[in-house]
């Protein structure tokens, strides 16, 4: 029986109602608007980066304040010169699979951009747009864009806080958000 992905949900925000906790999945099954609220995306990969455009695009309103919150140390390109295909050829998965499993997740871990990054195209893009921002929206905050931050815990309140552990200097810290927006991928059911 296949069940296929399912959405998944940091530990850190399961306790978080519904209302204010939303995968990107499902962002666009109905209509949004953000307006007025502290929005906080989690996750640094490509739906992150897309989401981050839509908000500052206001496809959903507009928000009174963005955050973009990621684990990775930054907002990385995507692996797609010609080279990284050959991890896709059939010799290679055959040798691949018959590796000891530690040495498979060695290889993953350095061969993670190969799929899972922000396409040079959006990240160019989104460079431009947070170029532009203040100048096209002198009365809006621009957006915050906050790499390498493990989040640890989430407080459903009104805002919700957020804490973070900041990987660069080890500090702690908090930040406020109305809605989030998980950008964090999927697990097999």
């Amino acid at each position: 029986i296949g069940t296929g992905i399912q959405p998944h949900v940091p530990p850190a925000c399961e306790s978080v109602n519904d209302e204010r906790r939303l995968h990107c999945i499902h962002l666009m099954d109905r209509p949004r608007d953000f307006s007025g609220q502290h929005v906080a995306i989690i996750g640094g990969g490509q739906s992150g980066a897309e989401v981050l455009l839509g908000l500052m695009d206001g496809l959903w309103g507009q928000p009174a304040s963005i955050r973009w919150i990621s684990r990775r140390p930054n907002f990385e390109p995507l692996d797609e010169t010609p080279f990284t295909n050959l991890y896709f050829t059939p010799g290679y998965v055959s040798t691949f699979h018959g590796l000891p499993e530690q040495r498979r997740r060695e290889l993953v871990r350095y061969q993670k951009l190969a799929s899972d990054g922000i396409s040079p195209d959006t990240l160019r893009a989104l460079y431009q747009c947070l170029y532009e921002y203040p100048l096209e929206h002198p009365d809006r905050p621009v957006p915050e864009l906050l790499p390498g931050r493990t989040l640890y815990a989430v407080t459903d309140g009104s805002p919700m806080t957020l804490l973070t552990r900041n990987r660069l200097d080890d500090q702690f810290e908090e930040h406020q958000a109305d809605h989030l927006l998980l950008c964090t991928g999927f697990e097999h059911g």
